[in-house]
């Protein structure tokens, strides 16, 4: 995934380092999260197919329940992880922040 303006790489796309676990240690359970999240996505699309299918065509039927809570679990899933990149870049600015504010001697 490539980063955005307003929202970093997802955490499972560079997990985080030692270093950075050391200073922010909710970046460990965040990125198992994300991680989790996509793999709920992935599992969600492989069992229900037709959710690939953006151009349905009027005649189908429309879809079952089942069909529409994982449409739903996989929006708000993507909706988290956008959220979780977010909160990644909030830390690393607040980071380089914290960085130019130090007096060098």
């Amino acid at each position: 995934m490539k980063a955005t303006a307003d929202r970093g790489l997802y955490l499972c796309d560079r997990p985080p380092r030692p270093p950075e676990i050391a200073h922010s240690p909710e970046l460990a359970i965040l990125a198992a999260l994300d991680a989790t999240l996509l793999i709920a996505d992935d599992t969600l699309l492989a069992t229900h197919p037709e959710l690939w299918d953006q151009d349905r065509p009027w005649w189908r039927p429309p879809p079952d329940a089942m069909v529409r809570i994982a449409a739903t679990i996989i929006d708000l899933a993507h909706r988290l992880r956008d959220e979780l990149a977010r909160y990644r870049s909030a830390l690393e600015k607040r980071d380089q922040n914290a960085r130019s504010d130090d007096v060098p001697f």
